[in-house]
């Protein structure tokens, strides 16, 4: 998945990690400028668990001192 913010093109990609874990990836895609990003994933829940009323989003955030640069 591409997303296009502030003129750079950001991937997103899930993956399944050692162990069975489900993992999340960010980058920058050519040509996009270097950022030090301080990123936000959200994903809304569309239904409540079982026996609860409550919606569980689950939110990520994701936060590096470290320059992302575009990947090749």
């Amino acid at each position: 998945m591409n997303l296009f913010t502030e003129g750079r093109i950001w991937v997103l990609r899930f993956y399944m990690g050692k162990k069975g874990k489900w993992r999340v990836e960010y980058a920058l895609s050519e040509p996009s400028s270097p950022v030090q990003p301080h990123a936000k994933l959200q994903i809304k829940a569309n239904k409540p668990s079982p026996g609860s009323d409550t919606l569980q989003h689950l939110c990520l955030r994701m936060r590096t001192s470290d320059t992302l640069v575009s990947v090749k």
